[in-house]
């Protein structure tokens, strides 16, 4: 894919999670409403073949929302995706994880910045049926805002049934599972890639539109290559004085 950085690119840095790659203003690079990346979102979740939701704010602070649903995580949970639009997922919440506090504050850390956190989870199909998945979530930065240049980015979370092939009295192969989950955003991530490619050369049909650049227009998104965003989340639990 296309990087941005280069001579007609003005980098803007806004190092918001410990590593990630610089925001760019470039007036040749593509833009999006955020509702077109929530449809590039969903594609690409959809085409890997996988059990995921994607999660954003109107900001990178505060609670999350639930703003894409794979058709493969639906008949896995048995909820609609019009029942988890919106929501933060409470739905899904077995009550049963019995996370230790680190673990509690490793996952929350993870979501509130995108960092890549892995681990098992308990949650609850449609039915009230317990299931064990596997969850592997991290923020995917897809531009930066043309308006006020702050990072644009939308929280992955892939989930794999534990025991869909395996013998539910044997321990679950962790490294498999995690080796899957990667895989499998990687796959996310390639697909937003495409799309971001396939518009690079279009005419911008937004070049009069000086109000896009506004405090109060924050629909437009400034594309960028997709990236993972960086971070070690028990670096930074240690760094606040946690014993971890």
């Amino acid at each position: 894919c296309r990087e941005l950085q280069g001579a007609d690119c003005e980098p803007h840095v806004a190092d918001l999670a410990g590593g990630c790659h610089p925001s760019v203003r470039c007036r040749d690079a593509p833009l999006a409403t955020r509702a077109e990346l929530v449809d590039m979102l969903v594609t690409a979740i959809n085409s890997a073949g996988i059990a995921a939701i994607v999660a954003a704010s109107a900001s990178c602070q505060g609670d999350k929302r639930i703003c894409a649903v794979s058709t493969d995580f639906e008949e896995m949970c048995g909820w609609p995706s019009r029942s988890l639009l919106g929501g933060s997922g409470r739905l899904l919440d077995s009550g049963e994880d019995g996370f230790a506090l680190v673990e509690q504050a490793k996952l929350r850390l993870a979501e509130e910045q995108g960092l890549e956190f892995s681990g098992l989870r308990t949650m609850r199909r449609s039915s009230g049926e317990l299931f064990r998945v596997f969850q592997h979530i991290r923020g995917l930065s897809l531009g930066s805002d043309v308006a006020t240049q702050e990072e644009v980015w939308f929280l992955i979370a892939v989930h794999i049934d534990v025991f869909e092939d395996e013998d539910e009295d044997e321990e679950p192969d962790i490294t498999r599972l995690a080796q899957e989950a990667e895989e499998a955003a990687t796959r996310i991530q390639t697909c937003i890639a495409d799309q971001v490619e396939e518009r690079w050369g279009l005419p911008c049909p937004y070049d009069d539109r000086d109000d896009l650049f506004d405090e109060e227009c924050s629909e437009w998104v400034r594309l960028a290559t997709p990236r993972w965003r960086n971070g070690d989340v028990t670096a930074q639990l240690k760094a606040a004085g946690l014993d971890v």
